[in-house]
């Protein structure tokens, strides 16, 4: 999973804390389908922080095991290709 993350979120994301996420996102189970993503935006930025970044944000439904998920997503521009820069799991399941 680590390698299609954007290298600027593993480097604010220890090994133990990446750790705790997959056990907590684990408790969604299996994935039994997943809808087409549903494009939401695209921007180009400058910070200080991550300099020049194009980002491309999707929101997808998603059906697991243990219940319904929506996934938003950004995606962040790595040379010809584009890796997870952020990414949330929004569910009910996550609190069983």
């Amino acid at each position: 999973m680590k390698s299609y993350m954007a290298p600027e979120t593993m480097s604010e994301v220890s090994d133990v804390e990446f750790s705790k996420m997959v056990k907590i996102l684990s408790k969604m189970g299996a994935l039994i389908s997943i809808d087409e993503p549903m494009f939401q935006s695209v921007s180009s930025s400058t910070t200080s922080k991550y300099g020049a970044m194009t980002a491309v944000t999707y929101k997808v439904k998603a059906i697991y095991e243990n219940g319904d998920a929506t996934l938003n997503i950004v995606l962040k521009e790595n040379g010809d290709s584009f890796k997870f820069f952020r990414f949330n799991v929004d569910s009910l399941a996550l609190f069983n």
